[in-house]
């Protein structure tokens, strides 16, 4: 059986795969998180310890008990499931609260400005987490491409509110937009559309 700060271990796990359903708009909740079930050849002072620890810990799951009879204990009360029951319990639990708010809040914005990512976003929108500090900058990149598909410009030269080393520094952040297969050799627009912007 688990012990509580393997339950979080295996809970943090699988935040990624929860931001990729919320921004597809599937729900994954309740979300059972496997624990195992207490052994009956365990120590029986050191299960008891596990089941007590599991019990009393404060975090936002919710814990199905059961009574069971036992051949060698008599009738215990034993954890049969856990599970978290809102996404936002989740993050509760993982300390990713401020992080689940960036996401939605930067997951709307690409929607708004740029609604052509929203095939990337559907796959790999966990990635947005990995970015959130330049996230609107990105998006602006992606947005201005998709809307000059060939600007015939510099880099350098391209109107929009980023420095001038944006796109260069970005790269693979913006190349995770698109199946790019180009590197950053020259400074050409046409040369880094074809790398950040996941439009054809």
């Amino acid at each position: 059986m688990l012990k509580p700060n393997e339950i979080l271990d295996t809970a943090s796990r699988k935040w990624h795969t929860v931001l990729r359903a919320e921004a597809a708009g599937e729900s994954l909740f309740p979300l059972r998180i496997p624990f195992g079930r207490p052994s009956t050849t365990a120590d029986f002072a050191v299960l008891r310890r596990e089941i007590e620890a599991l019990a009393v810990a404060r975090h936002n799951w919710r814990i199905d008990w059961e009574e069971i009879d036992t051949r060698k204990w008599g009738r215990q009360r034993w954890p049969i499931r856990l599970s978290f029951d809102s996404i936002e319990d989740l993050a509760t639990t993982l300390g990713r609260s401020d992080e689940l708010r960036s996401f939605r809040a930067a997951l709307q914005d690409a929607r708004d400005r740029c609604p052509a990512l929203e095939p990337w976003l559907r796959v790999k929108a966990h990635r947005i987490t990995d970015c959130l500090a330049d996230w609107h900058g990105l998006v602006t990149v992606c947005a201005y491409f998709h809307a000059h598909p060939r600007p015939r410009c510099y880099a350098r030269q391209v109107p929009i509110p980023v420095g001038t080393k944006f796109i260069e520094e970005h790269e693979g952040t913006a190349r995770t937009t698109r199946r790019g297969r180009r590197r950053f050799r020259r400074q050409r627009c046409n040369d880094i559309r074809r790398t950040i912007s996941p439009f054809p």
